[in-house]
């Protein structure tokens, strides 16, 4: 018989570990506490059909910009670009009107953001000849005296001036806009334009009106305006005249953040020969009153008559 000495220690081992796993399988486990620990559990459902991405910011409109030119006005670079006079004025509070220089650089509100009021075709209106005069310097003034004839105010009057040579060829033409955007029934009005030299001398001139828009919502923007104790004192010679009065906001709806005069000199045959833009330099209260005082020249004719339009914009 082989005698292997291993193999008893072998059977010894085998015995142990049976008798072990024995005393575990009767043991209890009912005194052992469990610990819970919190784990982050990173989904990885696929997202729902209906999930909707979230939309990107709309854009910024880029800033438009307008360098004034030589004889251009407010109203006619709004018209130009689709946008109420208004609008731009409040777009460029720095910029006075009667003081905009060539270069002035004009903001340009967006023009999804306002819409010129009034009809949605310009309109016809009375219009006279143009009355030029050549200046001293060479240059001329032409003015083309507009009237209302419509049923309603007119606003955003522009008219092309052209001057031409004895056989109609054009040699100079320009843009021009009144001095009020408001024109109330049955009134008259003049556009203006300036040619600086050198002028032709032997010219002929014409004029064509290009916009005139019924103002259909005149309640929501414009005020009503009264002119009170209105003096007029002409110069001894006649080339100048003081106008002089008291301005009363008779509309008690809103204040007016922009109130405009505009005088107008005419010489004995009706004539326009001068006019001037006036621009009260504060607000008006509902049921306020405001003094005024200016001059108006004329271009060269003697003035017999001074004609006074106010306007006021809420």
């Amino acid at each position: 018989m082989y005698n292997n000495p291993v193999l008893p220690r072998t059977i010894f081992c085998c015995l142990l570990i049976v008798c072990l796993f024995t005393a575990c399988a009767g043991a209890s486990y009912s005194s052992i506490t469990l610990t819970p620990y919190q784990t982050r559990t990173v989904s990885t459902a696929a997202p729902s059909a209906d999930a909707t991405a979230t939309p990107l910011p709309a854009p910024t409109p880029t800033p438009r910009y307008h360098e004034v030119a030589r004889g251009e006005t407010l109203s006619a670079i709004a018209l130009k670009y689709g946008i109420n006079l208004a609008d731009l004025i409040a777009a460029n509070p720095e910029v006075s009107p009667n003081l905009m220089s060539v270069g002035t650089r004009l903001l340009i509100p967006s023009a999804s953001a306002t819409n010129i009021s009034g009809s949605a075709q310009p309109v016809d209106l009375q219009m006279e000849l143009p009355n030029c005069t050549p200046t001293r310097e060479g240059g001329a003034w032409c003015f083309i005296l507009l009237r209302n004839t419509q049923p309603k105010p007119v606003e955003n009057l522009v008219a092309r001036v052209i001057l031409a040579d004895p056989q109609g060829s054009t040699l100079l033409e320009q843009r021009t806009t009144s001095p009020l955007d408001h024109l109330p029934l049955d009134k008259s009005m003049p556009l203006f334009a300036y040619f600086p030299p050198p002028v032709p001398d032997d010219f002929q001139s014409s004029a064509e009106l290009l916009s005139a828009y019924l103002v259909e919502d005149g309640n929501a923007r414009y005020l009503s305006l009264s002119l009170e104790n209105l003096t007029t004192e002409i110069a001894a010679d006649a080339l100048s005249a003081r106008v002089s009065g008291d301005l009363l906001l008779t509309d008690s709806t809103a204040p007016a953040r922009r109130v405009w005069l505009a005088a107008v000199a005419y010489d004995a045959e009706g004539r326009v020969v001068g006019v001037r833009r006036y621009e009260i330099p504060q607000s008006l209260n509902a049921g306020g009153r405001l003094a005024f005082d200016f001059f108006v020249y004329s271009t060269g004719e003697a003035i017999t008559s001074v004609d006074v339009l106010a306007e006021a914009l809420k």
